[in-house]
């Protein structure tokens, strides 16, 4: 039993006077009477037994007793206890698989004394027969075991455990947590190395120590400025103040591939990040960049896969685009000016324009654009735009109407990325070839209902066919047509990736532009099946490779690495994301007063009619 407000029982002092009452309650009177009648009462008190009347005034007491004894309870407010918080049905482990959990100090790793901190209440609960159930907050949320009571089953489940490279899924695991709570009352406890501010009810338990710090590359960046690259390169220290050597290593720089070193060295602390600069080092091409710290003291750091960086992206792959025109426009070579200018930091982009018929060249090509007269047969490889064509090459399944004349607006055909940012309708043209058919084509614009433009877009063929005149269309002088141009490279000639460098755990989206996709490590190939999406889950150098329909195989390589949260091996957060919800098993209480107030009744009337019975 539990007082809710203790102080009700200051109610007990009743009792003291009560008791003062009976002391100072006067036991006679002073009155004149007859000694005849003190004879006749005299005679009535001798017919009475004594003990009646003070068994009486026994019961009356005692009934005043428990009347305010009962009084002083109810004011306390008495809860009795139905359920105790420690009668619980299961233990509820939780262990972070965060990169950071790999700390090591001692030859011990943080994830290592989880793993053994969690055997040993393991252990403790099974003593006292309570089953235990472990989550493991890995790449995904999992359960180890489930309401297990067998400690050789839970050590050979723990021992299995691998710590992951990237961030535990600790929101996964507590929403595993609750539908177990959901279920059954029980205690959770959660074994990581993060500090936070505000638990709840999850009974956190540091695996960390005070004095582990960390040294770390967060990130390497190449900027080209004036024909030459400029490196800057971003450090911290976490746990301890530092002086870093920042050591660059730049392999295949320039056309001659030579390797470049440089050494700088930096200042760290408090967890601050600084910014180091490598200019003026000549150089304008590259194969890639490394990274790597050192402190300058010679001491080791507990945390040792985030001291390399390695950046990739300084050798640029060459794009070849062929324009070829019996009437070139100066609009169509503005706009393939403007794609070089655009892409510059991700593809060479070299633009040809043959004079003559006998210089045009059927391989060898990215992209070929003709532009009314048409050559006998398609290219053998890369990309083939189209434009006004005044006959079919030879094997292209696709035939063309008619030319038609008047004043005409296009309109929109199915949804196609080609047409991104652009109004169909504002298009106008006096003249136009339909496409009467086309085998495996897709039409994305029509002209009184005629398709003018289609695309294909298969492995075997890659080609886009427009068939107005730019010269009697307002199209070349819209802005949408540097537009158009650039969404027709990017549909057909996409970045294989939009960045080089990715955190651990990162969606990687792949967008090929050839057959036989794979991604390569040091140790083996992995081909990639639609959709182009990895996650790679170790850090490390990676490559995507692809066979071009030139023959060529591209490669396009990139890093993964430690995301920054992780190397923050001694962060702090705000609460623990998903444990909204998570309450720990409290005691069941109700309160008596139904049963107080019954009982308080009942000896009020047996102290009245106590009261008004004067001869028991």
């Amino acid at each position: 039993m539990r007082l809710l407000v203790p102080l009700g029982l200051l109610g007990l002092t009743g009792l003291i006077v009560l008791l003062i009452i009976y002391i100072i309650k006067p036991s006679y009177e002073n009155r004149a009477i007859s000694s005849t009648y003190i004879w006749k009462e005299s005679l009535k008190y001798r017919k009475k037994e004594k003990t009646d009347s003070v068994f009486r005034n026994l019961l009356i007491i005692l009934c005043q007793v428990l009347i305010i004894t009962l009084s002083a309870f109810i004011l306390a407010t008495p809860l009795i206890k139905l359920y105790s918080a420690e009668d619980i049905d299961q233990n509820i482990i939780i262990i972070d698989g965060s990169a950071n959990m790999m700390a090591s100090k001692e030859d011990s790793t943080r994830f290592e004394k989880a793993k053994n901190q969690a055997l040993s209440l393991a252990e403790s609960s099974i003593n006292d027969q309570i089953p235990v159930s472990i989550i493991f907050a890995g790449e995904k949320a999992e359960y180890v075991v489930s309401e297990e009571l067998s400690l050789e089953k839970i050590d050979e489940s723990l021992s299995s455990l691998q710590c992951c490279y990237g961030s535990g899924d600790v929101e996964g695991a507590m929403n595993l947590a609750k539908t177990i709570l959901s279920e059954s009352d029980a205690q959770v406890y959660y074994y990581t190395a993060t500090h936070y501010q505000n638990t709840g009810d999850v009974n956190v338990v540091d695996v960390s120590s005070e004095d582990e710090w960390n040294t770390c590359v967060l990130d390497v960046r190449a900027e080209y400025e004036e024909n030459y690259y400029v490196f800057t390169v971003d450090v911290a220290v976490y746990g301890s103040d530092k002086y870093l050597n920042i050591y660059l290593n730049i392999d295949g720089a320039n056309d001659e591939g030579e390797t470049v070193y440089a050494e700088k060295r930096v200042n760290c602390q408090g967890g601050e990040t600084a910014t180091v600069e490598f200019g003026d080092l000549g150089i304008y091409r590259y194969d890639s960049v490394e990274a790597t710290i050192k402190t300058d003291d010679g001491t080791t750091d507990n945390f040792e896969y985030d001291d390399t960086f390695r950046l990739y992206g300084g050798r640029k792959e060459t794009i070849k685009i062929q324009y070829s025109s019996t009437l070139p426009n100066n609009f169509f070579s503005g706009a393939l000016m403007t794609l070089q200018n655009r892409y510059k930091d991700t593809w060479d982009i070299v633009i040809s324009q043959p004079a003559k018929a006998s210089e045009i060249e059927m391989s060898g090509f990215d992209l070929y654009i003709f532009e009314h007269s048409m050559p006998a047969a398609l290219p053998t490889d890369g990309v083939v735009l189209l434009v006004n064509p005044n006959t079919v090459p030879y094997g292209l399944e696709l035939t063309l109407g008619e030319s038609v004349s008047g004043d005409f607006k296009m309109t929109g055909g199915v949804v196609s990325p080609i047409m991104n940012y652009i109004d169909p309708t504002s298009i106008t043209a006096t003249t136009y070839r339909p496409i009467t058919s086309a085998d495996g084509f897709e039409t994305i614009m029509y002209c009184e209902g005629d398709s003018v433009f289609a695309v294909k877009n298969t492995e075997d063929l890659k080609i886009a066919v427009l068939t107005i005149n730019l010269n009697m269309s307002n199209l070349a002088i819209l802005y949408e047509f540097p537009v158009l141009i650039n969404n027709i490279f990017e549909y057909f000639i996409p970045s294989t990736l939009q960045d080089n460098v990715f955190d651990v755990g990162e969606e990687i989206e792949v967008q090929a532009r050839g057959s036989d996709v794979k991604i390569v490590d040091t140790q083996k190939e992995t081909p990639i099946e639609p959709p182009l999406s990895i996650t790679i889950n170790t850090p490390g150098s990676y490559k995507i490779t692809q066979m071009l329909s030139s023959g060529k195989r591209s490669e396009v390589s990139f890093f993964v690495k430690i995301s920054a949260k992780e190397s923050n091996i001694n962060r702090t957060d705000s609460e623990i994301a998903g444990a909204s919800g998570i309450e720990k098993p409290k005691d069941i209480e109700t309160d008596i007063y139904i049963w107080l107030a019954a009982a308080l009744l009942a000896i009020l009337f047996l102290e009245r009619l106590l009261q008004s019975r004067k001869n028991i």
